[in-house]
């Protein structure tokens, strides 16, 4: 394998690595965590804060993965491998696609929350109509839906990925086109 696409490969794991992982750790660790800060408005605040800074980094980190495979389907389609490999890079493409629409999704909803939250005073507002409380609740289902489906799809592309990886270790046809790759 090629030095450039040894580092691709890399580059993707890395990407989805901060992707499912900061996620993960912000549904598992920190949102259970802040539960101890008594005050609901300065929790919500905090875990806002936090998520919006890591934010960033999971869309980086995404971008990255989807990146490096797309660019990685350009010259190969799975067919050097055999039919059970093309179906799982068929797989791969939807699944890498759906976790990117699922983090921008769940990122865009919960930017809008955060805004309208600064905006109202948050859900305890007392001049808050009905329908901000509405909206608000809305959002926030939207995002944390989002965010569990792009975590589910996320996993998803690491089962695939290591499945290719596996039956391209197998693959007496892949094991001669990737020596033709070396420099």
């Amino acid at each position: 394998m090629t030095a450039l696409s040894t580092a691709a490969w890399v580059a993707h794991d890395l990407g989805l690595a901060t992707g499912i992982g900061g996620a993960l750790f912000g549904r598992v660790g920190m949102q259970p965590a802040v539960r101890a800060i008594g005050d609901k408005s300065e929790r919500e605040e905090v875990v806002s804060q936090a998520w919006n800074n890591f934010s960033k980094y999971q869309m980086a980190g995404l971008g990255l993965m989807g990146v490096t495979w797309l660019v990685g389907r350009t010259f190969l389609s799975g067919r050097e491998m055999g039919r059970y490999p093309r179906a799982m890079v068929l797989a791969k493409d939807a699944l890498v696609l759906g976790t990117l629409v699922t983090a921008i999704g769940s990122a865009v909803a919960g930017r809008q929350l955060a805004t309208r939250e600064k905006e109202s005073g948050g859900l305890f507002d007392p001049l808050a109509t009905p329908e901000d409380v509405t909206k608000e609740e809305r959002l926030r289902k939207t995002s944390s839906s989002l965010g569990i489906a792009n975590l589910l799809l996320g996993a998803g592309v690491l089962a695939v990925t290591t499945i290719l990886a596996q039956q391209a270790g197998k693959s007496t046809r892949w094991s001669l086109l990737s020596r033709s790759l070396l420099p």
